[in-house]
């Protein structure tokens, strides 16, 4: 299982395991365009575990401001069902208290 895949099924023992093993996997564009970030809070959304992916992903370095790099503007948090995910899996987390997501 790789990392997007990890970030998709909500398994944070093995996200965890590839964070540590590869540090600089926070910062990585795996399809080019998009961050775990981005991946997490990609449609459909729901992703199982979410909160806790990205509270994983946010203490490991995770760009909270990273753009989409395509055709289209997109932060980590666009989108209705993205922005549900955010909010609740920030609540905890110094970053929802220093940070806002902005869409320009």
């Amino acid at each position: 299982m790789n990392a997007v895949e990890a970030v998709r099924a909500g398994d944070l023992d093995r996200l965890a395991a590839l964070l540590a093993a590869d540090p600089g996997l926070v910062h990585t564009r795996p399809d080019g365009q998009r961050t775990l970030l981005h991946v997490l809070a990609d449609w459909p959304g729901n992703r199982a575990h979410g909160p806790e992916t990205a509270a994983a992903l946010v203490a490991a370095g995770a760009d909270v401001n990273a753009r989409f790099v395509g055709p289209h503007r997109e932060t980590r948090c666009t989108g209705r069902r993205a922005t549900t995910t955010c909010r609740s899996s920030t609540r905890s987390s110094t970053w929802a208290r220093t940070s806002t997501p902005t869409v320009r």
